[in-house]
């Protein structure tokens, strides 16, 4: 896709405004993540992100949101790297994975975590070094996907070449980070890479 996405300004927005507007409504927080609770694993053939578990797995979207507007981010599911990449490589190699869900205009129901998630497309990160502001340009690969595991979001790379596409050099270590629009802390861990098939 050829849009710049300057996702934690737009995250560090949406948590200030969320803050300030007592109308929001509020979701339940989840509970801290812990190190044992998330997984990465990056094989020659496959790599494999599984998060912490959710709460449960069926919530009500979208809630009512003050502000909102066609495209919000109102949940985040991101796995990042960039800390990993050495400073000739990066803003050229990808540096993480996420999956947003957008607020649309359409009455709340109940979902499913797994039928929520199936309506979104996971996307591929590259930091922009030429915007001139903390930015990525995302970009769709169909070798990357998200599915649900026991309340666990998953993100899954499948073949040798998009592995080598998404990590020239495989990272030490990962964070896992979960935002939701009105909560004003992330859940963040970071994990270290374990090197073998999924």
């Amino acid at each position: 896709m050829g849009w710049f996405l300057p996702l934690r300004i737009v995250m560090q927005m949406a948590a200030a405004l969320a803050c300030s507007a007592g109308s929001v409504a509020r979701a339940q927080a989840l509970p801290k993540v812990s190190d044992v609770a998330a997984e990465a694993i990056i094989g020659q053939r496959a790599a494999r992100f599984t998060f912490p578990a959710e709460e449960s797995d069926r919530l009500t979207w979208p809630l009512p949101t003050a502000h909102a507007y066609p495209g919000l981010p109102t949940r985040v599911w991101e796995v990042d790297w960039s800390r990993s990449l050495s400073a000739e490589r990066y803003g050229m190699d990808p540096d993480g994975i996420v999956l947003i869900v957008r607020w649309h205009d359409e009455p709340a129901h109940e979902w499913t975590l797994s039928d929520l998630l199936a309506r979104f497309r996971p996307e591929v990160l590259t930091v922009c070094l030429p915007c001139g502001m903390p930015a990525a340009i995302p970009r769709e690969d169909p070798a990357v996907s998200v599915s649900v595991e026991g309340r666990r979001v998953v993100f899954t790379v499948q073949g040798s070449d998009a592995v080598r596409r998404l990590f020239p050099s495989v990272p030490d270590s990962v964070s896992f980070t979960r935002r939701v629009w009105n909560e004003a802390d992330d859940r963040s861990v970071r994990v270290a890479v374990e090197r073998r098939e999924p």
